[in-house]
């Protein structure tokens, strides 16, 4: 909760923490510029089923997750796998190709 004092904060690194708690999403989503994020060796990474697809729908400023981007599909395909499951992310990302391909037809 200490890290709310710090609204700031846009790269945080709790690697190697023992961190166990799920909540721990939650404390960070309390930091409104929070873009790079490094969570290795937690076991709350390991406890917490698709640990990625939450922590990118619960922080939404972020950047870089681990080392790794997070685009906008990521985001988008993390929200409708938690909203809906498998199918829902499936369909994300079928709209997403549909819609390049709709840009790209057009921008000929």
């Amino acid at each position: 909760v200490e890290l709310a004092l710090c609204p700031r904060l846009t790269v945080v690194d709790i690697s190697d923490n023992k961190l166990l708690d799920p909540a721990t999403l939650e404390t960070l989503a309390m930091l409104p510029e929070l873009s790079v994020l490094y969570t290795s060796n937690n076991p709350m990474r390991e406890a917490m089923q698709h640990f990625r697809k939450k922590a990118i729908a619960a922080l939404l400023t972020l950047n870089c997750l681990d080392g790794y981007p997070v685009e906008a599909l990521d985001r988008r395909c993390a929200v409708a796998f938690l909203s809906g499951g498998r199918d829902a992310e499936l369909q994300v990302r079928a709209d997403y190709r549909q819609e390049l391909h709709a840009r790209t037809t057009r921008d000929r």
